[in-house]
């Protein structure tokens, strides 16, 4: 994988190959789970478990993303953009910005990310949108006023959501709006038009995607004359 990515010329096929790897190691389940086996020993019929592999799936993948996401950002197509954010979202950090470095806080949007990001995103559909916010989510980024493209792209997810797939793909709907509970602006307009949008859908919708819509809207501060109906429905 190294002798890939740390050549002058790196294609895209070459950091598809490395992709595939990586799926290959989560498809096994090797991100968090060792596999039970039947012991040697003929006489002993217990279960025993493998050592485990989740070392030696980091050391690639934590390896592979140093690389693409420091190296070769600009490099990466929309979809593997997609899925090297998903994969810095599995370890629940991006290259560079280690949660145990500053527990608690979390990190602003790194500006070449950024960059990358406001590019990428209107090529993503909302449902890869929807990942890639949950995966900065998971790796304890967030947006500061400055990252207007990432966070109107976010918005316009959340209002341009069709509404026959709000209760059926709520995933996109809270892995958004958790990402923008800290966006560095009110945005109460988009809040108030967004309230007004998903008001309809509140009973059909699970107490998780409810939670993170809150969480979205509390920061624009709504007045109450505007969020009354909205809030009394979400606690039905």
């Amino acid at each position: 994988m190294k002798e890939k990515l740390r050549t002058d010329k790196v294609a895209e096929e070459d950091i598809d190959q490395c992709l595939k790897v990586s799926f290959i190691w989560l498809r096994r389940g090797m991100e968090t789970h060792s596999h039970p086996v039947r012991s040697d020993n003929n006489k002993d019929s217990t279960i025993r478990a493998e050592p485990p592999v989740s070392k030696l799936k980091g050391l690639h993948n934590t390896a592979m993303l140093e690389i693409l996401l420091s190296d070769h950002l600009f490099l990466l197509t929309p979809s593997q953009l997609v899925f090297c954010l998903f994969l810095a979202g599995v370890h629940r950090e991006l290259p560079g910005c280690r949660a145990d470095n500053n527990p608690g806080q979390g990190f602003p949007l790194p500006p070449n990310l950024y960059t990358k990001l406001s590019s990428a995103l209107p090529l993503l559909t909302q449902r890869e949108v929807g990942v890639v916010c949950h995966s900065l989510h998971q790796a304890h980024l967030y947006l500061e006023t400055e990252h207007s493209t990432v966070r109107q792209a976010a918005l316009n997810c959340l209002l341009e959501f069709p509404d026959s797939h709000i209760v059926r793909d709520q995933f996109t709907v809270s892995g958004v709006a958790k990402f923008m509970k800290k966006r560095g602006s009110e945005n109460t307009r988009q809040v108030i038009a967004i309230m007004k949008k998903y008001k309809p859908h509140l009973y059909s919708l699970n107490s998780y995607t409810k939670l993170r819509l809150l969480q979205f809207i509390l920061p624009g501060k709504p007045s109450p004359e505007d969020s009354k109906e909205f809030m009394s429905d979400l606690c039905q």
